[in-house]
């Protein structure tokens, strides 16, 4: 459930800063830890489903960057 849950919160953070940044991820941990963002209630809030999100730096490193630029994360 936590992780689910935490998937959920950063669908709904880089949903709101219109793309995927690297401050969505810290955002949402933050959202997560303290159950608000942008002054709401972050956990009654409807999870946007569909979202591009930022990759982790090992997969430009590993020379995988064409297949990653564009993943979703797609909710379940």
């Amino acid at each position: 459930m936590g992780t689910a849950l935490l998937a959920k919160v950063y669908r709904i953070v880089t949903k709101w800063h219109g793309n995927a940044v690297d401050e969505a991820f810290d955002d949402a941990i933050y959202a997560w830890n303290t159950g608000y963002f942008d002054g709401k209630a972050i956990f009654a809030k409807s999870d946007p489903g569909d979202v591009k999100v930022a990759r982790s730096p090992d997969h430009w490193r590993e020379g995988r960057a064409e297949r990653c630029q564009n993943q979703v994360v797609r909710h379940r």
